[in-house]
């Protein structure tokens, strides 16, 4: 069976070391990679109740629609660069698409994984502790808890200060 994965990038050091151990073990091998970013929206931007509205909220509707374009370029950019850096000689076979999405990082991820059936993810951890955990969360141990496919959890870069 031909590996598909989808990997989740944040734009963080965390991101890249997922994506690159993904690389490195999918280097040989025929496989779909669908790289994801999610993009959260605040509340007033994803709500259809302010279409048509000018003013700030339209410039509101305008730096979302910014926030995912830009974030589509980035992304595609680390697309190509990981593509050049690790899979020049790679089986023809390999694809990676790029998909940016927006809403709730966990429950993206989980609906992108299952639109495109994957049978594995890969996730950076930030390795939060204490409050920041508390506060903020670990979408890497939400995936992990409730994907319906094995999940990869790269562990931050050594290198990192984060």
């Amino acid at each position: 069976m031909r590996p598909r994965w989808l990997i989740a990038h944040d734009f963080s050091p965390f991101g890249d070391a997922a994506l690159l151990e993904a690389a490195r073990l999918l280097k040989d091998k025929p496989a779909k990679i669908v790289l994801a970013h999610v993009v959260v929206v605040p509340v007033p931007a994803a709500s259809g109740f302010w279409e048509g509205v000018s003013g700030p909220v339209a410039s509101h509707m305008d730096l979302r629609n910014q926030a995912l374009l830009a974030s589509q370029s980035r992304l595609e950019a680390i697309r190509d660069e990981v593509l050049q850096s690790h899979f020049k000689d790679a089986h023809d076979e390999l694809e990676i698409e790029v998909q940016v999405i927006e809403g709730d990082p966990v429950d993206a991820l989980l609906a992108l994984a299952h639109e495109h059936d994957v049978n594995r993810i890969c996730v950076g951890s930030h390795s939060r502790k204490g409050l920041d955990r508390y506060l903020l969360g670990s979408v890497a141990e939400k995936v992990v808890r409730q994907a319906q496919v094995p999940v990869l959890v790269v562990k931050r870069p050594e290198s990192s200060d984060s």
